[in-house]
């Protein structure tokens, strides 16, 4: 028998409950793998928090009825977000946004919420009477059906 999301989601709600824990995303193959994406608003997501869920959302599965592997992992830097959480744990970093017309920008959150962000950045614009464009500082909001994928921005030092 297949699990379902709603049953794993239902669980996951229950054993993270009062945590700072919260879902990205489950996706169950048709072979009953069950992959489970979680954050964590205060700091990063380690391996014992990892662990620890997915023991409590084992013992809620009932493993003599349904064959399954599960998996339980950080939503993972390189990944699109999928959920508002995501961009409100990011606040005051920068991501790169894509529009769903297509447009590209790098900027940083200053505000998200469950309806949308507030984001800055800098655009070059021309100017009358200058050979080259110049900077200016842009802000903009965002619904969140505006983008088509939004990614953290990764520094290396």
């Amino acid at each position: 028998m297949v699990v379902s999301k709603e049953t794993v989601s239902g669980i996951f709600s229950r054993v993270v409950d009062g945590k700072s824990f919260f879902l990205v995303g489950i996706d169950i193959s048709k072979d009953n793998d069950i992959s489970v994406y979680v954050e964590k608003f205060d700091g990063e997501m380690d391996i014992s928090d990892c662990v620890s869920i997915s023991r409590s959302i084992e013992a809620e599965l009932d493993k003599e009825c349904d064959d399954y592997s599960l998996t339980v992992s950080s939503a993972g830097l390189d990944q699109p977000f999928r959920v508002a959480g995501q961009y409100v744990k990011y606040a005051g970093k920068e991501i790169d946004i894509v529009t769903v017309s297509g447009e590209k920008i790098r900027c940083l959150i200053s505000r998200a919420d469950k309806d949308g962000l507030d984001v800055k950045y800098s655009v070059l614009v021309k100017e009358e009477g200058k050979k080259r464009k110049v900077r200016k500082d842009a802000e903009r909001h965002f619904q969140y059906t505006e983008i088509k994928s939004a990614k953290p921005v990764v520094h290396f030092r």
